[in-house]
C-alpha cells in the first residue's frame, strides 16, 4: 500500500492535506469485494474507486516509450535545445 499526500494550492497547512491511498490486489468474487489493513478510523467516511488493470495497456504504454527514444534519436530532434521546447511550451500556454 502507497500512500500519496496531495496538497491543497491555496492552503498548504498541515491539516488541509489530503491522504490517498492505493491497494492493488486481485477480485476474487466481482459480488464481494474485502479489503483489509487500511489506515483509517471506524466510522470515518471513505470513497473507494476501483480501476481494473489491463495488462493489455502496459504493452501499449511500453510502445510508445520505444516510440518516445527512437524519435529522440532522429537527427533532427537532436538539434533542438531546451530553450527550444521552453519556447514552444510558453506559445502553446499563451495560445498562439
Amino acid at each position: 500500500m502507497r500512500a500519496l499526500n496531495l496538497g491543497l494550492e491555496k492552503n498548504k497547512k498541515r491539516e488541509n492535506f489530503v491522504k490517498a491511498y492505493r491497494k492493488h490486489f486481485t477480485i476474487q468474487d466481482p459480488k464481494h469485494v474485502v479489503l483489509s489493513d487500511l489506515p483509517f478510523h471506524t466510522g470515518q467516511r471513505v470513497e473507494a474507486l476501483f480501476f481494473p488493470k489491463d495488462e493489455e495497456s502496459n504493452s501499449h504504454i511500453k510502445e510508445l516509450r520505444t516510440l518516445f527514444k527512437i524519435t529522440q534519436e532522429l537527427p533532427k530532434a537532436k538539434t533542438i535545445s531546451e530553450e527550444d521546447i521552453a519556447n514552444e511550451i510558453e506559445a502553446y500556454r499563451r495560445g498562439k
